[in-house]
């Protein structure tokens, strides 16, 4: 009776044995959808901005007069998606079955993806912006335009990762990516031929120093920048010194050109580079010692973690920058004490350049300047000059139908 107990035990665990097979099998082909779905969801999520890009260009008619100024609407939208997307990608790596895959894809396929996303991007630009960009110049716009924000991101990423996991040496990936976010915007105003030239004599050397001895700026330089193959029409405070594209006087009068030139003394006045950069490294600073402070934490907060301390300092880069252009277009008006020419250098400029007139509340978020139109109210208070007058300016430069 032993013996047949024996076997009926072995017929049981035998049985046993094989009702957990199906319960392995099960477990490993979840492992393997898991393994292969989300490397495919975590491409979709990358391809994002590509396929915005891509379905906005396509519905795009050669033959719609507002052409240029809705693709660099879409280009404002869709940099918000890139944005967004790097973050989301970042955070998701927090979590613990996506860290387990291999570190190298968290390089290299957002990088890969943005590439393709800023060569795709120029061209389109070369195409219905006119410009007269070479293939190389489009490389290297791609290449910069990658650098700095995304990389840049993602070494913010990986230095926050390391300080949660307790490991410091972490914050050089911090110092590289503020070196990045750097080097990145300069080699990219290289890229697009922005070469300061610097002057010494002509019009707007004598305006811009009158009016710096006027309002006590010491002013160094004045250079001046040729628009180049990207069609550039823009001005740059520095330190002691301002810069300003060529062709401003084709379409700005003495007055408005004044306003331009103490709108860029006002930046060198304030020091306002030195001031950003201060604020944001402090910022970073208090982020990383928060984050030192905090116990290892479950890994469901991680992502959430990796999203605050991502998004706030990339949200008060802009929102800084877009305080320091409000402060300068007052105090710009206070130099000339006109502030009637300073709405329509605003305006001229954004004619000139095709920007939109308006943009979302979510899209201004993540820009370095504001939209013409709070740029405009905004002078109307600060020049005690009827909001209606906005719109009576639009209207009279074609920029809004009556």
């Amino acid at each position: 009776m032993r013996g047949g107990k024996g076997r009926r035990s072995g017929g049981l665990r035998q049985a046993r044995g094989s009702l957990r097979c199906p319960e392995s099998d099960r477990r490993a082909v979840s492992t393997l959808n898991r393994d292969v779905v989300v490397p495919i969801l975590f491409v979709a999520i990358l391809l994002l901005p590509l396929v915005s890009m891509f379905l906005r260009h396509v519905s795009l008619r050669g033959d719609d007069p507002d052409r240029a100024t809705g693709w660099l609407r879409h280009r404002r939208s869709n940099h918000v998606v890139l944005l967004v997307t790097l973050v989301a990608w970042c955070a998701l790596w927090e979590l613990p079955f996506v860290a387990a895959s291999p570190q190298a894809l968290f390089w290299i396929l957002p990088v890969l993806s943005t590439t393709i996303l800023e060569g795709a991007s120029r061209c389109a630009d070369r195409a219905i912006l006119a410009r007269t960009w070479t293939t190389a110049d489009i490389l290297r716009l791609a290449c910069w335009n990658t650098v700095a924000p995304p990389i840049a991101i993602l070494m913010l990423a990986a230095g926050f990762h390391a300080i949660f996991d307790g490991i410091w040496v972490g914050s050089f990936w911090l110092i590289g990516a503020g070196v990045t976010a750097v080097v990145g915007p300069i080699q990219v105003q290289s890229a697009q031929g922005i070469k300061l030239r610097r002057v010494k004599s002509g019009t707007l050397y004598n305006r811009a120093f009158r009016l710096a001895r006027k309002v006590g700026v010491d002013l160094d330089r004045v250079s001046v920048v040729p628009p180049g193959r990207g069609h550039l029409t823009n001005a740059f405070g520095m330190w002691r010194g301002i810069a300003l594209t060529d062709n401003f006087g084709e379409y700005l009068s003495g007055p408005q050109l004044d306003f331009v030139i103490g709108h860029e003394l006002a930046h060198v006045k304030g020091k306002h580079t030195r001031k950003e950069f201060s604020v944001i490294l402090l910022l970073v600073v208090v982020l990383v010692l928060l984050s030192s402070r905090l116990p290892l934490m479950a890994a469901a907060f991680r992502p959430i973690c990796m999203l605050i301390v991502l998004f706030v300092p990339l949200l008060a880069i802009y929102c800084l920058s877009r305080y320091f252009e409000y402060s300068c277009d007052r105090e710009a008006i206070g130099f000339t004490n006109d502030p009637e020419s300073g709405l329509h250098a605003l305006v001229n400029l954004y004619r000139m350049t095709g920007a939109p007139v308006n943009c979302g509340r979510l899209v201004e978020l993540f820009m370095t300047h504001p939209s013409l139109s709070n740029r405009l109210e905004a002078l109307t208070r600060a020049g005690d000059i009827p909001v209606s007058r906005v719109s009576a300016i639009l209207i009279e430069e074609g920029l809004q139908s009556h």
